[in-house]
């Protein structure tokens, strides 16, 4: 149905973050991760020519993220549940994340220090042939569920 190669989307930073900041901690994160979402915020942050940082302790935390430290800082990247290990309320987000899911995205948050710092919508664009395909199994009289 879709490319397969996801992209990074649109880096969304809360008050007093700035987007290349958060996405230099990002890509530091995600820097030795084959996974496809990592690789879209790395290469996000590659064709946007912003350097990762450097992080130490980096730990994967199963079903949820990655967290590691930058900087003295505490930082978290990942799902709802990670940010509520983590203390970081996810409220003011709710709308701009449900925004990007309504279009396919996937959205991950970023936490520093406990708190939020911004959300990264990654998503993958529709083959050109998917359309057409899906018609033809409608025509065949399926159920296209997604």
């Amino acid at each position: 149905i879709t490319i397969g190669k996801p992209t990074l989307s649109a880096v969304l930073p809360e008050p007093g973050f700035q987007e290349n900041e958060l996405l230099a901690l990002a890509a530091a994160l995600e820097q030795s991760s084959e996974h496809p979402i990592a690789r879209a915020i790395v290469d996000g942050a590659t064709a946007r020519s912003i350097q990762a940082a450097s992080v130490e302790n980096f730990q994967s935390v199963t079903g949820q993220g990655v967290k590691g430290v930058s900087a003295g800082r505490e930082l978290a990247l990942g799902n709802a549940a990670l940010m509520k290990s983590v203390g970081a309320n996810i409220e003011g987000a709710r709308e701009r994340v449900e925004a990007a899911r309504s279009k396919g995205m996937t959205a991950m948050y970023l936490a520093i220090d406990g708190k939020l710092a911004g959300v990264f919508a990654v998503g993958d664009k529709v083959k050109e042939t998917t359309p057409a395909a899906l018609e033809s199994l409608k025509a065949l009289g399926l159920r296209i569920v997604m």
